[in-house]
Order: structure tokens, then C-alpha cells, then sequence
């Protein structure tokens, strides 16, 4: 896209446009909640107040133009220039240097909801609407984790520290009048609402009926095992219990089946083992979420689940990849005869590849030089084991770039990676390794980028022209 000059004033009035207007002009659907709207974006819930959002899943926020381009795909021209474009009001003064220098509020004190003196309307709404075992409420209210307050009757779900000391409150209303749900001013994140067993196992949950709704359904020594609602797709509740209860061990990622849930799983797995060595599964619920499950037990048409698009659409991509294509095969062949020039072979390719925007050469040229190295090391991969490894370094939930943005970015990881193998003539078998690992994640990235181009049109680059 062309440099575009913005003045400071349009930089300043598409930062102060309206974000609902900005979504609702795209056909998106927004929820008033409060003083605020609330937006279901592709990787979960965002709460915006007129130019500011906030994503309580990923904990990040800001104002129109980095919202535009974050869930948008654009660039910063292209997002200052569609807010420019669709009404942004006027623009006004920069705050003084007193005003940006203003403390930040002291954190709000979290007030626990006044009991109510009996909980029939909870039980009620607990066991015969959303059919969750009495047995296992009872485990609950009796903790003092669940009980129902006295104003609005809704629904109180505590979370505590490791000594009972409740820092997390979410509400749920349970009338049917009413689908408000969420966590009280001066809750602490980590503390969200969960339940230590003694068993190595870690259930974990976006919301607590959901959390629930599980045990309900599995309950052959659920007490013996932890559990934690998210209460959001963050993923800090669940390293607090692994920090805080070291015999924690085997984590069971059982988030929504939609997009966020799919997103949000991918990102929760991610921590966790940076955070150390625990075994990760993922857990489907068949419906949306756990509590969905339960319904379609008991009778109710359940909502449906789905799936992510760009996930499925890159496993579609990696799974039609070929040993047998005539294209690898050609490949392939080329590099097993060049020996000792494997490596300037593959290179020339590769950005020859870039340069005319044959990504999806470039991605089996990858895969041809690593079945060569491996090759000249005795150590043999075979193709399903290549295409898992493809499909694992996939991360939706870090698959934000519009098409320009990753075409950038896959030449400066070719850069990285091209210096890298010329940096000398031997490697040790764990450089090798390491370099192998990073030239997948290339590929996957190649193929990534055909996806994006097949979904935004993109076109190939003119003929003779280069990437710089």
C-alpha cells in the first residue's frame, strides 16, 4: 500500500472515533451491558467504552486505530483511513503532561455479595435449568464456593486463595429475565472460582457452570481431581493452581468448542508449558460447551459447536500435501543429487520461490531439504510424521497478520534463517535439530500465508519483482 501522509489531526480523530459505530457499519453485532458494549470477537469477549476496548481473554486493550488493526487485518494507514471513513467524531485536545501523569486508581476492594437466608431459587435454576447434579452443588454451597445473595437472588461463585480467603467473585443472574454474567469489581484474576482434589489432574474450564456441568456429567470420583474456571480464555487462574498445588501434573484443557474456546485452549497450552513440565490434553465437549452437553442429555436442544476456520482450513491445506505429488517428487529428486550443494541449492530456490510468491513451493522445498538433511544423518521421518509436525507448530491464536503483514514477515524469518545456515559448513546434531524445528515452523508459515491469500484475494507478486 502507498505511503499515506496523515496529519496529526486525522491520526487524532480516527483514535477518537467510535468503535460500535465502526463495527456496527461492518455488519457486526455489539451487546449494551452497563455503561459499556460488549463485542464476541474471534478469540472471545471484548468490552468497549466509546474509543477504548478491552479484551479480559487476553488482557490487552487500547483505543480505535490498534482495535482496527488487530482484529481487522489492517495495516496502520488502512485502519486510520477506514476510521477516518466511517464518521469518526472530531478530534479534540491531547491531554496536558499533568493530565498523562495522573496516578493510577487505587484497585477496588472486592465486597462480597450479602447470603441470602436460603437458596431455593439457586438450587431452582441450578438443578432444573441447567440440570447440574444436586450432589455436586451441595459439595459446593457447603464450601461456602457457591451460595445465592440476598438483592438480585442470582447466582455467587467465590474464589479463594490457598487459605479460603474468598479475591474472586463472578455473578450470574438466574432469572430468565436477565443473562447478565460477570466478575465484581476488585476480583483478582489468579483466584477465579475452582476446587483442589488430590489426584494429579487439572480440569480447566471458561465458566463455572460449565465447570459444573462437567462434573455432572462425570462424576465416578470427580472429588478426587482439581478443576478452575477461567471465568474469561486468560490462562493466569490456571497457572496459579499449578504454582500453587505442585502435585498438579496433567492438565485437561476443556474450553467451549467455538473459535475463542479453540483460540483460547492453543493459548492456555501455550503458558503451561512454558511455565514447565506438565502433560496438556484437550478435552471436546460435543456441543458448545459442557453445559450444552448436559442440556442435550436432559431433553434441550443444545446450541451447536463449530469449529475455527483457519484452523480447519490449514489442516485442510497440510493434510492435502503429497509424498506422491509430481511437484515435491521433482523436488525432492533435484536435492538428493546435489550433495555437496544441498544447501545453495535449497537457498537459490527458496528466493526465487518468495520473490515470484509461490508459497506453496516454497513450503514443499522446506520439506524436501529436511527429508535430504535428515537423510545424510541417518535419521528418517516419515510423511505422517511430517505432517503432524506441520499441523502442530500451527497457532491459530497467533494467526492475526493480514496478508501484507505476513508476506513481510516470512521474508525477515527467511533473512534469520538463510544466516543461520551460512553462519558455517558443520553443525552438531542438536543445532541440526534446532534448525529443523525452525525451518517447519517455515513451511507452516508458507502454507499459512496461502490460506490468508486464498481468503483475502491477494495477488502474485509482478514478474521480476522482489521482496526487499
Amino acid at each position: 500500500m502507498p505511503y499515506i501522509p496523515f496529519s496529526e489531526q486525522d491520526k487524532q480523530a480516527a483514535n477518537n472515533a467510535d468503535i460500535v459505530s465502526y463495527l456496527l457499519s461492518h455488519g457486526e453485532t455489539v451487546r449494551k451491558t452497563g455503561r459499556e458494549h460488549t463485542w464476541d470477537s474471534p478469540s472471545g469477549k471484548v468490552s468497549i467504552n466509546g474509543s477504548q476496548w478491552y479484551s479480559q481473554y487476553e488482557q490487552t486493550g487500547g483505543g480505535p486505530v490498534g482495535f482496527v488493526q488487530k482484529f481487522f487485518g489492517k495495516s496502520f494507514p488502512e485502519a486510520v483511513r477506514d476510521l477516518l471513513g466511517q464518521g469518526s467524531s472530531p478530534a479534540t485536545p491531547q491531554p496536558s503532561a499533568e493530565a498523562k501523569q495522573k496516578p493510577k486508581a487505587e484497585p477496588k476492594e472486592l465486597i462480597l455479595p450479602p447470603k441470602n437466608a436460603d437458596m431455593r431459587r439457586l438450587y431452582a435454576y441450578l438443578l432444573y435449568e441447567r440440570f447440574l447434579d444436586r450432589d455436586v452443588v451441595r459439595v459446593f454451597t457447603h464450601a461456602d464456593l457457591l451460595y445465592e445473595d440476598a438483592e438480585h437472588h442470582g447466582a455467587v461463585f467465590v474464589g479463594t486463595d490457598e487459605n479460603g480467603v474468598p479475591h474472586h467473585i463472578q455473578k450470574r443472574a438466574t432469572s430468565s429475565q436477565s443473562g447478565y454474567k460477570g466478575n465484581l469489581p476488585g476480583s483478582q484474576a489468579d483466584y477465579s472460582f475452582h476446587y483442589v482434589g488430590t489426584s494429579d489432574r487439572l480440569y480447566v474450564f471458561e465458566a463455572p457452570i460449565d465447570l459444573l456441568a462437567y462434573i455432572s456429567l462425570h462424576k465416578t470420583d470427580w472429588q478426587q481431581h482439581s478443576y478452575v474456571a477461567l471465568c474469561s480464555t486468560a490462562d493466569c487462574a490456571a497457572l496459579w493452581m499449578l504454582k500453587t498445588y505442585p502435585h498438579l501434573k496433567t492438565v485437561y484443557l476443556c474450553l467451549d468448542h467455538d473459535s475463542a474456546g479453540i483460540e483460547g485452549a492453543y493459548r492456555v497450552a501455550e503458558s503451561i508449558h512454558n511455565a514447565g513440565t506438565y502433560e496438556v490434553f484437550r478435552i471436546l465437549p460435543k456441543n458448545k460447551d459442557w453445559d450444552e452437553d448436559l442440556k442435550e442429555r436432559n431433553g434441550r436442544t443444545p446450541i451447536l459447536s463449530s469449529e475455527h476456520p483457519n484452523l480447519e482450513q490449514m489442516k485442510e491445506k497440510i493434510s492435502s500435501l503429497s509424498e506422491q505429488d509430481p511437484d515435491y517428487q521433482k523436488i525432492l529428486q533435484r536435492y538428493q543429487a546435489a550433495r555437496g550443494y544441498l544447501q545453495e541449492d535449497f537457498l537459490r530456490d527458496m528466493e526465487r520461490y518468495l520473490d515470484r510468491g509461490e508459497y506453496q513451493s516454497a513450503a514443499e522445498s522446506v520439506l524436501a531439504f529436511l527429508a535430504c538433511r535428515e537423510r545424510q544423518t541417518g535419521v528418517q521421518t516419515d510423511w505422517n510424521t511430517r505432517q503432524n509436525a506441520l499441523q502442530a507448530a500451527y497457532k491459530p491464536h497467533r494467526d492475526k497478520e493480514n496478508g501484507d503483514s505476513q508476506i513481510a514477515s516470512l521474508r525477515r524469518s527467511f533473512g534469520v534463517l538463510k544466516a543461520q545456515l551460512q553462519e558455517k559448513d558443520l553443525f552438531s546434531f542438536k543445532e541440526r535439530q534446532v534448525q529443523n524445528r525452525q525451518w517447519n515452523a517455515f513451511a507452516v508459515d508458507c502454507l499459512r500465508l496461502c490460506s490468508c491469500i486464498e481468503r483475502e484475494n491477494i495477488p502474485a507478486p509482478d514478474e521480476g519483482q522482489t521482496m526487499e
